[in-house]
């Protein structure tokens, strides 16, 4: 009968185990309260057997303490509100004990005849008894430890709340009870405790350190001075471990009198005592001495330090530095501590006093605030007390530690040294095998020059043919130039004087210089090229120019190398990134299916000179120094490279950058004529795809895509049968089942004439244009894309001239306009007459520095209106004649003066401007430039 618990769980043996009774209790309108109770339960409330609910309710109810009837009826008030409630109290048991016993519990909203409870019983007197006799053991502990002192207090080192045992009464008006433990002795150790020793004394508001310390050992004191009341009084502090880990008794008292309450008969005696260490020490008398008493439970009882002691460590008095463990252990060095501390608690902890040897070195705080180096060594003895003392003595022996230092710094220094001459004389040779194998980079742009050389003379007639490679022979001119500034490079990277040149640029204008660079070697080896772009809407970028084409010529270079013939490499761009303060990320990846590298010439592939065993066996000429220079140019430009290779599969690397964007140059999105227009582009490659729809979607066009020419037909009858026309075509020249000139055809067979068609393509297409344009192929638009070429060809395409990427040639007027070359080179000198005339330049020359001074010393204001100045000249050099003409006492000494020269390097440029010179050309001579840097100074 009493057994309907209902669903609470029963575990009778764990419960009873634990004192712990299950009970419900049901109070129905109208009827008697009932109580149900398990096993655990009816042993609780002292029944032998089952009784009814009836009776087992006042079985329980009617034992309650009387004084606990409204905490238990406020409890059963919350519960049956539906909330958990506890509740504690003293019940009679029938036996005549008196225990605390703990109810919880909650109401089951399942019963719906009135008001059923459910909760536990649980007996926790030994529980609340044993807390008592851990109070009552604590406050025994305080009192025998701190019977002495006249404050104490107890902490807790993890809630930081404390008990005041006792203090003195001016204490309780200055500190109040109702402060924070932190905020009372922090004012107190700023307010009242000697400033010199306020750092020791920190220690009492730090409860992690005053944990580590009584882990250490049971008991420890602080010394020091207080300053209270105009008076000063020597105070101690002890800190006791409490009751258990967590916790802490400090007391405080005042030892003034203590301190000085020695008679000279005490002192003497002392003295005497000390003699006999003194002796012990034999030979050492001229060392600083020390002794330690230590009781038979291993604390400190006493502490000595000599008068020499203290002066080593710059004091005076034993009121600067008192005879206690901290003064001294509170001024090891951070790194020191852990270590001379540990040694020393377990050498008083010795038992064995023959054995035992203390002896360590570490550092001390001097007075001055300076850390010197100690020697210390002590030795154990027992006393006839029972108590043990240490002595010993301590050295100085920062000269012999600085001594080491010296001589550990000139064996490292000479162990560099030889390293350093090791490296230099592996550095000579690689350089040497660098100097003997540096012809494969240098004929890469070679080639590209001698192979549209030929190509001109071979379409002589076509005019606008060879301008085209005229202009590619001037871009791979230019890249040799750079191969061979790379060379001068190798050293100023290694002295760290290689400077970047950030200016603003066109990446297009970057990207497709570079792919023309390379052509040549492309066709010579039949690579598949492909360059492509995935969501670049920044092409006006601030870089050097010179050192991004670098990176990338690089790493192309050696995919071209490294690839057998007919192979394919790709190089993508895209720009991932546009952060906040005007800067986008871009990624340069390049990827060939060539030989590949191993994973361990890898790791050293941004080594200057070195070269794979599997390059070197496939008798592949290389320099080895390309992936040197490319890692430090990178870096330079605060970028990121990664390489992925296997051998045998290819390599992958990627190149990322920040760049500063032009926001200024950036081109319009929209072109209005193209709005809503509908489009269809046809590409075998995805990527391509998505990224000219992206381009097409920008400028406002209904754009769709696919990825065979079969199908950009089917289409195109599709939309035509629709009564909705592609109005554009963009296809791809090769694509796999049917190329573009194909596609081209079968399209103009479906929709007409009209529609403009742009062939897309990687390729010179000068072989297949007339093929093409007899197809129907209305224009050419090459790879890489970039928006500003979609921009441009399509506007050819709706008749619109548009504006060019690139700011249209400036056309200079320097008729008439005097010039005076200074140059000593007959050749150079003949070249910059014959090119300068060209422009009505009306031509003077010097041949050295000498005779263009004698010239302007003679000329009028009006026979030159600016002097191009070589620099490197015999008998004067062009720096010196700079000099002298500035100094003229004549009109003549304010003429602009430009160094047009072949010292081309950054700090050349200074040398120039501090000359006095007013600009700098470099050799060989880039007329565009020229011409731009004199129209300056005059036009």
């Amino acid at each position: 009968m009493n057994n309907q618990l209902g669903a609470i769980p029963l575990s009778s043996d764990i419960l009873k185990k634990a004192n712990i009774g299950l009970w419900a209790f049901e109070l129905d309108e109208g009827k008697e309260p009932r109580m149900y109770v398990d096993d655990a339960m009816l042993g609780l409330i002292g029944l032998n057997e089952q009784i009814s609910p009836e009776e087992t309710y006042h079985a329980w109810y009617d034992h309650i303490d009387k004084g606990s009837y409204g905490l238990v009826g406020d409890s059963v008030e919350k519960m049956t509100a539906g909330e958990h409630a506890e509740v504690q109290y003293p019940w009679h048991h029938p036996d005549g004990q008196t225990i605390i016993v703990r109810c919880g519990g909650v109401r089951n909203f399942n019963y719906t005849n009135g008001v059923r409870i459910e909760g536990t019983h649980q007996n926790v007197t030994e529980v609340i008894h044993f807390q008592e006799e851990k109070m009552a053991e604590q406050n025994a502990f305080i009192r025998y430890f701190l019977a002495p002192y006249e404050s104490v207090y107890y902490i807790g080192l993890d809630d930081l709340l404390w008990q005041i045992y006792k203090r003195l009464d001016r204490l309780e008006n200055k500190y109040p009870r109702s402060e924070n433990y932190i905020e009372s002795l922090s004012r107190y150790i700023n307010t009242e405790v000697h400033p010199d020793d306020r750092d020791k004394v920190s220690i009492l508001i730090q409860p992690e350190e005053l944990k580590k310390c009584l882990a250490k050992q049971m008991s420890f004191s602080v010394t020091f001075r207080q300053i209270s009341e105009e008076e000063e009084k020597v105070m101690q502090c002890e800190i006791v471990r409490g009751a258990d880990d967590d916790h802490a008794a400090i007391g405080f008292r005042d030892i003034t009198a203590t301190e000085l309450k020695k008679t000279e008969q005490e002192i003497i005696a002392d003295l005497a005592d000390q003699q006999r260490h003194i002796k012990a020490f034999g030979d050492m008398v001229n060392a600083a001495l020390w002794s330690m008493d230590i009781n038979e439970n291993d604390e400190i009882i006493g502490v000595y330090w000599s008068d020499e002691f203290r002066h080593k460590f710059g004091f005076e008095s034993i009121i600067d530095f008192p005879n206690t463990i901290e003064a001294w252990s509170d001024r090891l060095h951070p790194d020191d501590k852990e270590v001379t501390l540990n040694d020393f608690y377990h050498g008083i902890s010795s038992r064995n006093t023959e054995a035992f040897v203390y002896d360590i070195k570490y550092r001390i705080l001097r007075k001055n605030e300076e850390y010197c180096w100690y020697h210390a060594v002590g030795r154990m003895e027992d006393n006839h007390d029972g108590t043990r003392r240490m002595y010993g003595v301590i050295t100085d022996i920062s000269a012999d530690v600085k001594l080491e230092e010296q001589n550990t710094m000139l064996q490292a220094q000479q162990k560099q040294l030889e390293e350093a001459l090791s490296m230099a004389q592996s550095a000579n040779r690689a350089k040497t095998t660098f100097l003997n194998s540096m012809s494969h980079d240098i004929r890469t742009p070679m080639n590209a020059i001698i192979g549209y050389t030929g190509l001109a003379a071979s379409h002589i007639d076509n005019k606008d043919q060879v301008q085209n490679y005229l202009e590619k022979i001037s871009q791979s001119s230019d890249h040799l130039l750079s191969l061979i500034n790379d060379v001068l490079d190798m050293s100023r990277i290694e002295s760290g004087k290689m400077n970047l040149e950030e200016k603003p640029e066109y990446l297009p204008d970057i990207i497709h210089t570079l792919r023309d660079i390379v052509q040549a070697d492309i066709r010579a080896k039949q690579h598949d090229f492909f360059i492509d772009t995935i969501n670049i809407t920044d092409e006006s970028v601030v870089c050097d120019k010179l050192r991004l084409n670098q990176v990338l010529l690089n790493i192309l270079s050696n995919s071209i190398k490294y690839t057998a013939n007919g192979g394919t490499i790709s190089m993508r761009i895209s720009e991932t990134t546009v952060k906040a303060n005007g800067y986008a990320t871009f990624e340069f990846c390049i990827k060939d299916n060539g030989m590949g590298m191993s994973e361990d010439f890898i790791k050293t592939i941004f080594e200057p000179f070195i070269r794979g065993k599997t390059t070197t066996s496939s008798g592949i000429q290389g320099t080895g120094l390309g992936m040197a220079i490319t890692k430090n140019i990178v870096d330079m430009m605060g970028g990121t490279i990664n390489i992925k290779s296997e051998l045998g599969k290819g390599t992958e690397t990627t190149v990322i950058f920040d760049f500063k964007l032009q926001e200024a140059h950036k081109d319009a999105v929209t072109i209005p004529e193209l709005q809503g227009v509908k489009a269809l582009v046809a590409d075998d490659d995805t990527n391509t795809c998505l990224s000219i729809y992206a381009m097409l979607k920008e400028i406002g066009m209904r754009a769709e895509w696919c990825t065979s020419g079969k199908e950009t037909v089917i289409r195109a009858g599709a939309a035509y049968k629709e009564g909705d026309l592609f109005k554009i075509y963009i296809i791809d020249w090769l694509m796999p089942d049917m190329n573009g000139i194909e596609t081209t055809r079968r399209i103009r067979k479906v929709v007409g004439n009209d529609t403009p068609i742009v062939i897309l393509t990687a390729y010179d297409w000068s072989d297949i244009e007339d093929e093409a344009r007899e197809a129907g192929v209305t224009a050419f638009i090459s790879k890489p894309l970039f928006p500003s070429d979609m921009h441009k060809v399509l506007n050819e395409c709706i008749g619109l001239t548009g504006e060019s990427n690139n700011d249209s040639a400036i056309e200079y007027d320097f008729t008439g306009r005097k010039l005076l070359i200074v140059e000593d080179n007959e050749i150079n000198r003949e070249i910059a007459t014959e090119l300068l005339s060209e422009l009505g330049f009306i031509i003077d020359t010097a041949e050295d520095g000498y005779i263009a001074v004698e010239k302007m010393q003679t000329a009028g204001p009006d026979d030159y209106d600016l002097v191009l100045m070589d620099v490197q000249m015999p008998l004067m050099d062009g720096y010196e004649a700079t000099r002298k003409i500035r100094a003229l006492a004549t009109e003549v000494s304010k003429i602009p003066i430009v160094a047009m020269t072949a010292n081309a390097f950054e700090e050349d440029r200074k040398l120039a401007l501090e000359s006095g010179m007013n600009d700098h050309v470099a050799k060989p001579i880039n007329l565009e430039l020229l011409k731009e840097t004199l129209a300056k100074y005059l036009q």
